[in-house]
Formats: structure tokens, C-alpha cells, sequence
């Protein structure tokens, strides 16, 4: 995370007199009581790496909870929140709290339960924290996140295994279950049942999310399958009864899709071969900067496309 200035972390002699000064001065802004970071850096930060930054910025004087601990450990929140959500031992603070300088708000959960540290922080443990958060936030915002959890926790030896998502989903229920969180337990639950580990981003988690609610069958994510042409394509999404491939197309895209010894060019040239070879199999793909609409023009393919693919055994 990125290196936070603390008027109570200044070395002997170093007045905290000497923050303030910058802070007015514009080197430095304000994130929040005695928390600071270098006004340069802030502003090449991204807003969710801004409020990750915030989060651990109260987090040195306040425990934190839900969101705020999911964003300190990196899973991604979207849309990025405008509360920061801290625990507290009494249930007569609850609801909004103060406003931070950078406009964020307090938001005050009651917690009896143990804490643990985590970058610096006091933290409510990882589970329970999620927990929090799936309460806290709408369908679609909690199946990215939920996705994301179950994903790190099933993944070892960079594959996602199945059977220990299972595993964590069950017990994430009990959990909820048992818990005392008054409100949003059913929202929870649903976003906990439809999670799927094998998706791989929050582009990939929101269509899952679009295609349920424009009734749209559940696809196998994931899948590997052979076209005609011979070639192999790795879907994102699969409709085995429509043979229908699905692919949300990422805005970072070709860098990551180097081979060993092979240049950027190269991997374009490669890439924009296997899309032509997925369109000429009838495969959709579903564009990162207009996720909502496109999704529905699936629904003839499904219905009226068929095509020739070979599924290996």
C-alpha cells in the first residue's frame, strides 16, 4: 500500500507542526486526523486506490470493518464507496459518523468480536469483514466481490479448484447464518449462492450478474473449446445447449497476453486472428465500456444460432 504520513510516527525531533505547514503549503493532502500523503502521489492514484488509501488512513486510529477491510486487501469494490466502515464495541454507534477531509464518511458497525492486524491496521478477521460488506451492498456489487473472495481462496498453484470454494461457501453461510447482523442477511445469502470462483474480473462477474437478470441461461465459464477452423479458444463464457461462446473484452488487453519471446505486435496480430475465427463460429463478445445493452443481443444467438464446435473430451 502506499506509504502513509503519520504525525504520530515522525522521528525524535521532527515537530507534527511541520505536516500541517505542507498540508498548507499543498505538498500534502489530508486523509484523515494526523493522517497525510504527498499531493503528487494522491493524484496519480485511481479512486479505488484512493480509498483504499483512506481506508487505511482511519484504519491507524479506527478498527475497520466490511468494505474497508476487503479494499486494505486488495479485492476490488464497485462502484468504489464513499463510507469508510469502522467497528465499534457498542451498539448504541451505529449509522453515519463524522466526514473525512477527502469527503469520505464514517460508516459505525458494531463489533464484539476479535481483531487481528492487517497492513497496519486494526481489522475485524477476513471473513466477518466480508460478511459486512455483502450486507452493504446492492446484487451486483456484491457478486463481484464475493466472486473475487471465493476465487482467492480456491486458487493454489495459479488453478482455482473447485471443491475448495465449495468448501468456504458453506462455510461463509454457517457463518452468516449464526451471525447477529440484522440487516441485509438475505442479500448475503444470495450473492454467496450465485458467486462462482472461476470468475476471473469484475467485467466477467457483472455480465454473470446482466445475463441473470435478462433471464439468460447460465453459461460454464471458462471453457475451452475447438472451432471448426481447429483452432483451440478459451471462452469466458460457454452455452453448451446453443453452442454459443461469450467473451468480455477487456480494456487491458494484448499485454497480458504475451508469449515467451513474443512482441506486443505480434500478440495483436494473434489476438485479432482468434476473434476473427470466433465470429465466423458465432461467438459474442461483450465490450468493457457498454456492458449493460450488449449482453441482450445474446439472446438470438442463443435461440436461433447453432454452430459446429467440438468440445475436447
Amino acid at each position: 500500500m502506499t506509504e502513509l504520513l503519520l504525525a504520530s510516527d515522525l522521528p525524535a525531533g521532527h515537530s507534527p507542526s511541520r505536516l500541517y505547514a505542507a498540508f498548507h503549503r499543498g505538498d500534502v493532502v489530508r486523509l484523515a486526523p494526523g493522517a497525510f500523503l504527498a499531493a503528487e502521489e494522491w493524484g496519480r492514484l485511481s479512486l479505488g486506490q484512493r480509498y483504499r488509501c483512506v481506508a487505511g488512513a482511519v484504519g491507524r486510529g479506527r478498527a475497520l470493518t466490511g468494505r474497508s477491510v476487503m479494499a486494505l486487501e486488495g479485492y476490488p469494490l464497485w462502484p468504489t464507496p464513499q463510507e469508510v466502515d469502522v467497528a465499534h464495541r457498542s451498539d448504541s454507534h451505529r449509522g453515519l459518523g463524522a466526514r473525512l477531509p477527502q469527503g469520505h464518511r464514517l460508516r459505525v458497525h458494531p463489533w464484539d468480536g476479535p481483531l487481528e492486524t492487517r497492513k497496519g491496521c486494526e481489522c475485524v478477521p477476513l471473513d466477518s469483514a466480508l460478511l459486512v460488506a455483502l450486507t452493504r451492498l446492492p446484487f451486483e456489487s456484491a457478486v463481484i466481490l464475493a466472486d473475487a473472495y471465493l476465487r482467492q481462496a480456491a486458487l493454489q498453484d495459479r488453478r482455482v479448484h473447485p471443491e475448495v470454494a465449495e468448501e468456504r461457501r458453506a462455510e461463509l453461510l454457517e457463518t452468516l447464518a449464526a451471525s447477529r447482523l440484522r440487516t441485509g442477511r438475505g442479500q448475503a445469502r444470495e450473492a454467496l449462492l450465485f458467486a462462482d470462483a472461476l470468475s476471473e474480473s469484475v467485467g466477467e462477474s457483472r455480465s454473470r450478474v446482466l445475463f441473470h437478470e435478462s433471464g439468460l441461461p447460465a453459461p460454464v465459464l471458462q471453457k475451452t473449446v475447438q472451432l471448426e477452423t481447429g483452432d483451440l479458444l478459451r471462452g469466458d463464457f460457454y452455452w453448451p445447449e446453443a453452442h454459443v461462446i461469450g467473451e468480455f473484452d477487456g480494456k487491458v488487453k494484448y499485454g497480458k497476453l504475451l508469449r515467451p519471446g513474443e512482441t506486443p505486435q505480434e500478440a495483436a496480430l494473434r489476438e485479432r486472428k482468434r476473434e476473427k475465427n470466433s465470429r465466423n463460429s458465432a461467438a459474442v463478445c461483450i465490450g468493457r465500456r457498454s456492458p449493460i445493452g450488449m449482453p441482450l443481443s445474446l439472446y438470438p444467438a442463443l435461440t436461433l444460432q447453432k454452430i459446429s464446435i467440438c468440445v475436447p473430451g
